[in-house]
């Protein structure tokens, strides 16, 4: 698997690009409060 280059909240903050090709993935692993993940 890849380093991560960035979280979630980077990306919806508009501090790390999302994908930069339809070539590129998103992975996402949902752990954690769901209240936290609202909240973003």
């Amino acid at each position: 698997m890849p380093a991560v280059d960035a979280t979630i909240g980077q990306i919806v903050a508009g501090e790390k690009p999302g994908r930069g090709t339809a070539a590129e993935r998103v992975v996402v692993i949902p752990i954690g409060m769901a209240i936290c993940d609202v909240a973003l």
